[in-house]
């Protein structure tokens, strides 16, 4: 069942490629440190997965981001078969799900400190051209996405930054695409969300170097805010920022929009010290999140499963913001207040997403997503219902294999019983049939029969003929007085069958009149079946 419906679902991806020069992107990340296993993600559900992240060293080489988990960590699959490292369980799942492209993720907020240098030296840029080529082919990745945090503005205070980095950054990219000429290659760019961000990139040049962008619009708000908003709104007041003004800059400023999907949030923000329900509250600081302990301190992230535990409990209240299209929930009790995605706020940008002639969608990340209802699973039904379907259907069968096999097995019986009996009608039908048909050919024979004694006993000569010609006769007659209520009253499945028109003239003379009048004998035509004419009977007598 589970590799049925697989096929089908590739047969789908297959037919939206073909059917679109550039069909929906639904992208997920995954970084490297999470506890998820990676082959538990749902890679039927997306066309790419990016992987988070590799490291760029000031030589301007890639690197895993981490060995142990990249190329070192075990992970048996469910055919038993025993994998070391991330990057091998990755290729196992592009074998499995041939519609997924694997591209790695470059940088971060963590390993962007030798972007600008590197994009600012012609020998790096080459030497770090060369490294993506050879990175990718050597693991197994389909393309590369340039993670920059951030050219320009923003990012850690520890990393090189210029200017110019806006347009080194373009430099870059036309170095990767002098070097990819070898193999095809995917090339993405992760894009800021603030105006300094956007107004220090030259995107005319940028975009036509790019496959992809993926705007970043999940941390509107985090633990740095001195105040409660949301993470992920879509509007917001003039002053404030939101998803629709960083689209319309970016529009504005030349971006394709056609190549750019939004990074959402799959995690959301809490904070806890909050008198009131209401946006722009004071609070005392993140709370601890679902992955967080005493040594990491509190993060205030919370993944959609948590959340759902914590919407089940109860004494929280739900607040839908009109203007931003966003959802929080509060706890006067606890006073804490949390923003983060929903079903409800996603389904907004996803139509916002196919008004404005986004590429698709991406999250981050996988790992924090939802195991039943999830916001992957609500972004396939919107881009791909029918394959949305069967998944569901796939992931419901083993819950529901018990009862449904019983079903099946009802069905399947029902079914063998009504062929059976369809079969058995068939037979009988058939034998009435060739029932009907025996005794259509009995007049003529039988007449036949008494024509030839009849000649015999009436113009032979020798007596022992004659003799046993008259017995012949008999038993004719005898025959087809029995016969006689079968020939003039005929079953009535037989004379559905085989009934003549009302109008047909194929009629016979009964048996029984030659039999009992012989004297009134008329003659049948042998080829026809039909009485002779006065004319022939003369010829015939």
């Amino acid at each position: 069942m589970a590799r049925l419906i697989s096929m089908i679902s590739i047969f789908l991806f297959s037919a939206m490629a073909q059917a679109t020069n550039a069909p929906p992107r639904i992208m997920g990340y995954y970084p490297f440190w999470v506890n998820t296993p990676l082959a538990q993600i749902p890679f039927e559900r997306i066309n790419q997965l990016n992987y988070a992240f590799a490291k760029l060293d000031a030589d301007g080489n890639i690197s895993p981001g981490e060995a142990a988990f990249d190329l070192n960590k075990a992970t048996m699959l469910a055919d038993g078969q025993l994998l070391l490292g991330n990057y091998a369980v990755l290729q196992a799942m592009k074998r499995a799900h041939p519609q997924l492209k694997a591209v790695i993720a470059i940088g971060g907020w963590h390993n962007s400190a030798h972007f600008s240098d590197v994009a600012a030296d012609p020998a790096l840029r080459r030497a770090f051209a060369l490294s993506v080529l050879a990175f990718t082919e050597r693991y197994g990745f389909d393309g590369v996405e340039i993670n920059w945090h951030f050219p320009g503005f923003g990012g850690k205070k520890s990393n090189s930054q210029r200017k110019d980095d806006g347009k080194n950054l373009a430099l870059l990219l036309r170095a990767i695409q002098r070097e990819k000429a070898q193999r095809p290659l995917i090339v993405g760019l992760s894009l800021g969300p603030l105006p300094q961000q956007i107004a220090a990139l030259p995107l005319h040049e940028l975009m036509p170097l790019i496959d992809y962008a993926v705007l970043q619009v999940g941390d509107f708000t985090g633990a740095w805010s001195p105040i409660t908003g949301h993470k992920s709104p879509l509007y917001a007041p003039p002053t404030a920022l939101s998803i629709d003004t960083a689209l319309k800059q970016l529009q504005q400023n030349g971006a394709e929009l056609s190549k750019i999907s939004l990074l959402l949030p799959t995690q959301g923000m809490s904070f806890i010290g909050v008198a009131a329900a209401q946006l722009g509250q004071p609070h005392h600081g993140a709370s601890f999140g679902t992955w967080d302990n005493p040594n990491t301190g509190a993060t205030g992230m919370i993944g959609q499963n948590e959340m759902a535990a914590i919407i089940q409990q109860g004494g929280f209240s739900s607040h839908w913001d009109e203007l931003s299209q966003a959802e929080t929930f509060y706890s006067a009790r606890l006073q804490q207040w949390i923003s983060i995605e929903t079903q409800r706020s996603l389904r907004g940008k996803l139509g916002y997403a196919e008004r404005a002639g986004l590429a698709g969608m991406a999250l981050w990340d996988l790992s924090s997503d939802a195991s039943s209802g999830s916001l992957l699973q609500a972004i396939e039904w919107h881009y791909f219902p029918l394959q949305a379907l069967l998944h569901d259907a796939q992931e419901a069968w083993p819950r529901y294999a018990s009862w449904a096999f019983a079903l099946l097995g009802v069905l399947l019986a029902t079914l063998l019983f009504m062929g059976a009996g369809l079969l058995l009608r068939h037979r009988r039908e058939r034998a009435w049939v060739e029932h009907a048909q025996s005794l259509n050919t009995l007049p003529t024979n039988l007449l036949a029969l008494q024509h030839s004694s009849q000649t015999i006993v009436l113009h032979a000569d020798n007596a022992d003929l004659i003799a046993q010609a008259q017995a012949v006769l008999d038993a004719s007659a005898s025959l087809a007085r029995q016969l006689s209520p079968l020939l003039d009253a005929p079953d009535e499945a037989i004379t559905a069958v085989l009934s003549p028109a009302p109008d047909d003239p194929a009629t016979y003379v009964p048996l029984s009149s030659a039999a009992d009048n012989p004297d009134t004998y008329v003659p049948l035509n042998p080829a026809t079946s039909m009485p002779l004419s006065p004319a022939a009977q003369r010829l015939h007598n």
